[in-house]
């Protein structure tokens, strides 16, 4: 059944980032059980936003896929509406095609955090250090990378793109602490209880700082900040209640009036704690009770 058993793509991102005026290589690798699949032969085409074709280069082979280079000449407009369509040919001879947005870009966000980062905040994953919970190979790179990929889709999905942010250091501590959580969710796997408290409360640190971060953005990529001026926060703001206006503090709906109670005995159970509390209530609600008894 066709999609069942057609190879997976590995596109970290929604999309596809190429940056204008710079020659920019994409890739295509496809995953089939764990493995990668090596197609025998493929075409790719890139498209902006009209539907036009643009010039890039010829695909060639790679260890685990084929890639493609956009030239850096001439320099592609900036835009999010490109789209790229690879169709290889498998071995068996059946084709597939794998599309995708681009988005061109002034730079590409990079990271700021390394192994050293990680290393110098948790000793204990130090390979070189006394008691090291890890083995002396490691590096914690696949961590770190997979931390950065989860951190700019969380971003799309909140109405950002990364590529406009400004400073990337303003991800260092989000980006740390969600690998810190990975790692430590890693060596739990083992069977750790020590380490998987610790990636939970490591995890839920992450998520606090990524609910506070404020960025500078550039929404029009002319490489300065928008205009609104200051930091911007990436959390969208939730208003529980109608919108305020747009002049002063006022609400756009004023709530509505409280409607007058015309039912005689629900009117008199809402001032009768009135009545009891005044000098003649009080008279009145103990006498009423002597009578009563």
């Amino acid at each position: 059944m066709a999609g069942t058993d057609q190879p997976a793509v590995r596109w970290e991102l929604p999309y596809e980032l190429v940056e204008s005026g710079r020659a920019t290589t994409l890739l295509l690798q496809l995953y089939r059980d764990g493995v990668p699949v090596v197609p025998a032969s493929v075409t790719v085409a890139l498209y902006d936003e009209s539907g036009a074709a643009v010039t890039i280069g010829s695909p060639t082979a790679t260890a685990n896929g084929f890639q493609v280079v956009v030239p850096a000449s001439p320099a592609l407009a900036l835009g999010a509406r490109y789209r790229i369509e690879w169709t290889p040919t498998m071995a068996g001879g059946e084709t597939h095609v794998y599309d995708t947005p681009v988005a061109v870009c002034r730079r590409v966000l990079f990271t700021t955090v390394s192994g050293f980062d990680i290393r110098r905040r948790w000793p204990h994953l130090d390979p070189d250090v006394r008691g090291s919970m890890v083995a002396s190979a490691t590096n914690h790179q696949p961590q770190i990378d997979h931390a950065w990929w989860t951190i700019q889709r969380k971003l799309i999905d909140m109405g950002r793109r990364p590529w406009m942010i400004l400073g990337p250091s303003a991800l260092h501590e989000a980006h740390e602490l969600l690998s810190g959580a990975l790692i430590h969710e890693y060596l739990a796997s083992r069977g750790n209880e020590a380490m998987r408290q610790m990636g939970e409360n490591l995890r839920h640190d992450y998520e606090r700082a990524l609910s506070r971060l404020t960025i500078e953005y550039d929404s029009d990529e002319n490489g300065t900040p928008d205009d609104s001026g200051g930091r911007e926060s990436v959390s969208p703001t939730v208003w529980l209640g109608a919108a305020p206006d747009t002049w002063g503090g006022r609400w756009r709906e004023s709530p509505p009036p409280p409607r007058p109670c015309t039912t005689p005995w629900l009117l008199a159970s809402r001032l009768w704690p009135l009545t009891c509390a005044l000098p003649l209530g009080r008279a009145a609600c103990s006498l009423s009770t002597r009578t009563a008894a």
